[in-house]
């Protein structure tokens, strides 16, 4: 069964998607002692992220959550462009764990690198890992995770 929200304004789809992270985190924290947060790039998801540094840092236990990065662009850790830098900036007084690319290695390199550390994570029982909840951003031409139409 699908579940359609629509929201006013960007801070109520922050408020939301904050909340109902916050629930699923817990749960898989109850569940099995640990959470794997797969967080977004780009700008759509910032005000979420705001959100919870500014307001939700006493929610959880931080300490007990990965966050990994759904995607990212080769280049300069710290340069513009990116997606890991712009959110470390706003959520880096959480204690979670961060799992995130080195996007200053080739593609290949990187792929691979990341490949084997996502191979750490906790796993299902089909061996695959456990991603309780997975942050999309849609940008403005419709691409999500660094996958662009056309």
């Amino acid at each position: 069964m699908y579940n359609v929200r629509r929201f006013d304004n960007v801070d109520d789809i922050a408020q939301a998607a904050v909340e109902q992270t916050i629930d699923i985190l817990k749960g898989a924290i109850s569940n099995f002692g640990s959470a794997t947060w797969v967080v977004a790039g780009g700008s759509s998801p910032l005000p979420a992220y705001e959100l919870l540094a500014h307001h939700f840092v006493d929610s959880l236990d931080w300490s007990k959550v990965t966050a990994i990065m759904g995607d990212e662009r080769i280049g300069p850790t710290d340069g513009p462009d990116n997606n890991w830098h712009a959110i470390e900036r706003i959520i880096h007084d959480l204690p979670l764990k961060k799992l995130i690319p080195q996007s200053d290695l080739s593609a290949e390199h990187a792929a691979e690198h990341y490949e084997m550390e996502l191979l750490r994570l906790p796993k299902h029982d089909n061996g695959l890992p456990r991603f309780d909840v997975v942050w999309l951003g849609v940008g403005s031409d419709g691409h999500t995770l660094s996958l662009f139409p056309n």
